[in-house]
Protein backbone atom coordinates (compact mmCIF):
# COMPACT_ATOMS: atom_id res chain seq x y z
CA UNK A 1 0.00 0.00 0.00
CA UNK A 2 0.92 3.73 -0.54
CA UNK A 3 3.22 5.39 1.89
CA UNK A 4 3.97 2.18 4.61
CA UNK A 5 6.99 0.98 4.95
CA UNK A 6 6.27 -2.50 5.95
CA UNK A 7 9.91 -3.75 6.70
CA UNK A 8 9.67 -1.44 9.77
CA UNK A 9 6.26 -2.53 10.42
CA UNK A 10 7.51 -5.91 10.18
CA UNK A 11 10.71 -5.21 12.59
CA UNK A 12 8.54 -3.75 15.81
CA UNK A 13 5.60 -6.30 14.95
CA UNK A 14 5.48 -9.29 17.87
CA UNK A 15 6.12 -12.81 17.27
CA UNK A 16 2.82 -14.58 18.29
CA UNK A 17 4.36 -16.09 21.01
CA UNK A 18 5.48 -12.54 22.71
CA UNK A 19 2.12 -11.78 21.88
CA UNK A 20 0.33 -14.57 23.59
CA UNK A 21 2.29 -13.84 26.58
CA UNK A 22 1.35 -9.96 26.54
CA UNK A 23 -2.42 -11.08 26.38
CA UNK A 24 -1.98 -13.74 29.16
CA UNK A 25 0.05 -10.49 31.32
CA UNK A 26 -3.58 -8.56 30.56
CA UNK A 27 -5.26 -11.44 32.31
CA UNK A 28 -3.68 -11.85 34.97
CA UNK A 29 -2.96 -7.95 35.50
CA UNK A 30 -6.55 -6.03 34.08
CA UNK A 31 -6.85 -2.32 33.45
CA UNK A 32 -9.83 -1.70 35.28
CA UNK A 33 -10.35 1.42 32.69
CA UNK A 34 -9.98 -0.81 29.90
CA UNK A 35 -13.29 -1.39 28.42
CA UNK A 36 -12.45 -4.51 26.56
CA UNK A 37 -11.29 -6.40 29.79
CA UNK A 38 -14.31 -8.00 29.76
CA UNK A 39 -13.76 -9.79 26.77
CA UNK A 40 -10.21 -11.41 27.46
CA UNK A 41 -11.20 -13.71 29.58
CA UNK A 42 -13.50 -15.54 27.07
CA UNK A 43 -11.09 -15.19 24.52
CA UNK A 44 -8.11 -16.63 26.38
CA UNK A 45 -10.50 -20.05 26.47
CA UNK A 46 -11.38 -19.87 22.56
CA UNK A 47 -7.91 -19.47 21.86
CA UNK A 48 -6.92 -22.85 24.42
CA UNK A 49 -10.08 -24.72 22.90
CA UNK A 50 -9.04 -24.12 19.20
CA UNK A 51 -5.03 -24.98 19.77
CA UNK A 52 -6.06 -28.17 21.68
CA UNK A 53 -9.10 -29.45 19.57
CA UNK A 54 -8.43 -27.86 15.40
CA UNK A 55 -6.34 -29.81 13.34
CA UNK A 56 -5.03 -28.50 9.70
CA UNK A 57 -6.73 -29.87 6.87
CA UNK A 58 -4.97 -32.31 4.50
CA UNK A 59 -5.20 -29.59 1.71
CA UNK A 60 -2.83 -27.76 3.91
CA UNK A 61 0.06 -29.55 3.81
CA UNK A 62 -0.55 -30.46 -0.06
CA UNK A 63 -0.02 -26.49 -0.60
CA UNK A 64 3.20 -26.56 1.98
CA UNK A 65 4.41 -28.99 -0.10
CA UNK A 66 3.89 -27.87 -3.54
CA UNK A 67 4.37 -23.99 -2.85
CA UNK A 68 7.52 -22.51 -3.26
CA UNK A 69 7.24 -19.31 -2.43
CA UNK A 70 7.36 -17.44 0.80
CA UNK A 71 5.43 -15.26 2.56
CA UNK A 72 5.16 -13.16 5.58
CA UNK A 73 2.28 -12.38 7.37
CA UNK A 74 1.96 -9.33 9.20
CA UNK A 75 -1.90 -9.40 11.45
CA UNK A 76 -3.50 -6.59 12.46
CA UNK A 77 -5.13 -7.97 15.72
CA UNK A 78 -6.05 -7.19 19.30
CA UNK A 79 -6.92 -9.38 22.61
CA UNK A 80 -10.07 -8.05 23.22
CA UNK A 81 -10.96 -9.25 19.09
CA UNK A 82 -13.81 -12.49 19.61
CA UNK A 83 -12.66 -12.48 15.65
CA UNK A 84 -8.97 -12.84 16.02
CA UNK A 85 -9.01 -15.49 19.06
CA UNK A 86 -10.55 -17.82 16.76
CA UNK A 87 -8.27 -16.99 13.50
CA UNK A 88 -5.06 -16.56 15.42
CA UNK A 89 -4.62 -20.33 16.70
CA UNK A 90 -5.13 -21.44 12.70
CA UNK A 91 -2.92 -19.29 11.42
CA UNK A 92 -0.02 -19.74 13.73
CA UNK A 93 -0.52 -23.83 13.05
CA UNK A 94 -0.35 -23.00 9.26
CA UNK A 95 2.85 -20.71 9.58
CA UNK A 96 4.32 -23.79 11.79
CA UNK A 97 4.41 -25.05 8.24
CA UNK A 98 7.03 -23.37 7.48
CA UNK A 99 6.62 -21.51 4.51
CA UNK A 100 5.07 -18.55 6.17
CA UNK A 101 6.52 -16.08 8.80
CA UNK A 102 4.08 -14.60 10.93
CA UNK A 103 3.68 -11.71 13.05
CA UNK A 104 1.24 -9.16 14.92
CA UNK A 105 0.73 -5.59 15.42
CA UNK A 106 -1.98 -3.99 17.58
CA UNK A 107 -4.97 -2.31 15.74
CA UNK A 108 -4.92 0.14 18.16
CA UNK A 109 -1.46 1.75 18.43
CA UNK A 110 -1.11 0.88 14.58
CA UNK A 111 -3.87 3.44 13.02
CA UNK A 112 -1.68 4.14 10.18
CA UNK A 113 -1.52 0.56 9.38
CA UNK A 114 -4.58 -0.20 9.72
CA UNK A 115 -6.07 2.62 8.18
CA UNK A 116 -4.64 1.53 4.92
CA UNK A 117 -6.51 -2.18 5.13
CA UNK A 118 -9.89 -1.06 6.45
CA UNK A 119 -12.87 -3.46 5.72
CA UNK A 120 -15.85 -1.39 3.97
CA UNK A 121 -14.31 1.93 5.95
CA UNK A 122 -13.95 0.10 9.22
CA UNK A 123 -11.16 -1.06 11.38
CA UNK A 124 -12.51 -4.49 11.77
CA UNK A 125 -9.97 -7.18 12.90
CA UNK A 126 -7.89 -9.57 12.50
CA UNK A 127 -6.52 -8.51 9.20
CA UNK A 128 -3.83 -10.65 7.58
CA UNK A 129 -1.37 -8.66 5.22
CA UNK A 130 0.75 -10.50 3.07
CA UNK A 131 3.97 -9.49 2.27
CA UNK A 132 6.65 -10.88 -0.29
CA UNK A 133 10.07 -11.97 1.60
CA UNK A 134 11.21 -8.63 0.49
CA UNK A 135 8.71 -6.72 2.04
CA UNK A 136 6.35 -6.09 -1.04
CA UNK A 137 2.61 -5.82 -0.43
CA UNK A 138 0.74 -8.95 -1.98
CA UNK A 139 -2.95 -8.02 -0.48
CA UNK A 140 -4.93 -8.64 2.88
CA UNK A 141 -7.81 -10.96 4.13
CA UNK A 142 -9.97 -10.68 6.98
CA UNK A 143 -11.95 -9.86 9.01
CA UNK A 144 -13.43 -13.50 9.02
CA UNK A 145 -14.64 -15.81 7.06
CA UNK A 146 -17.25 -14.55 4.32
CA UNK A 147 -19.89 -16.69 5.93
CA UNK A 148 -19.13 -15.48 9.40
CA UNK A 149 -19.62 -11.94 7.78
CA UNK A 150 -22.93 -12.47 5.90
CA UNK A 151 -24.61 -13.61 9.75
CA UNK A 152 -24.00 -9.93 10.23
CA UNK A 153 -27.17 -8.82 7.85
CA UNK A 154 -29.53 -11.41 10.24
CA UNK A 155 -29.01 -9.10 13.11
CA UNK A 156 -28.89 -5.74 11.74
CA UNK A 157 -29.75 -3.81 15.10
CA UNK A 158 -28.63 -6.08 17.65
CA UNK A 159 -25.02 -6.54 18.23
CA UNK A 160 -25.21 -8.75 21.17
CA UNK A 161 -27.32 -11.33 19.23
CA UNK A 162 -24.93 -11.52 16.14
CA UNK A 163 -22.18 -12.03 18.31
CA UNK A 164 -23.54 -15.03 19.90
CA UNK A 165 -24.50 -16.42 16.85
CA UNK A 166 -21.32 -15.56 15.13
CA UNK A 167 -18.94 -17.53 17.79
CA UNK A 168 -21.88 -20.67 17.66
CA UNK A 169 -21.11 -20.67 14.41
CA UNK A 170 -17.71 -20.45 14.72
CA UNK A 171 -17.90 -23.32 17.55
CA UNK A 172 -19.63 -25.32 14.82
CA UNK A 173 -17.63 -24.63 11.95
CA UNK A 174 -14.13 -25.99 13.79
CA UNK A 175 -12.17 -23.48 11.73
CA UNK A 176 -13.14 -25.25 8.44
CA UNK A 177 -14.51 -21.99 6.50
CA UNK A 178 -11.37 -20.26 8.30
CA UNK A 179 -8.95 -22.64 6.65
CA UNK A 180 -11.00 -23.05 3.53
CA UNK A 181 -10.75 -19.04 2.56
CA UNK A 182 -6.80 -18.26 4.00
CA UNK A 183 -6.30 -20.80 1.65
CA UNK A 184 -7.89 -20.06 -1.74
CA UNK A 185 -6.50 -16.41 -1.03
CA UNK A 186 -2.53 -17.78 -0.39
CA UNK A 187 -3.34 -19.59 -3.67
CA UNK A 188 -3.64 -16.44 -5.10
CA UNK A 189 -0.62 -14.93 -3.89
CA UNK A 190 1.89 -16.99 -5.63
Amino acid sequence: MKGLDYALAWQNALDLATYWQEFQDKLQNPQHDDPYAAYLPLNWQRVQRIYKHMKLSPAWEVWAKESTPRFRWLVITEPWCGDAAQILPVLDQIAALGKIQLKVVYRDQNTEIMDQHLTHGSRSIPKIIALSTDFQYLGDWGPRPSEASALRSQFPDDPKAYADALHLWYARNKQVAIQEEVLSWTKTLN
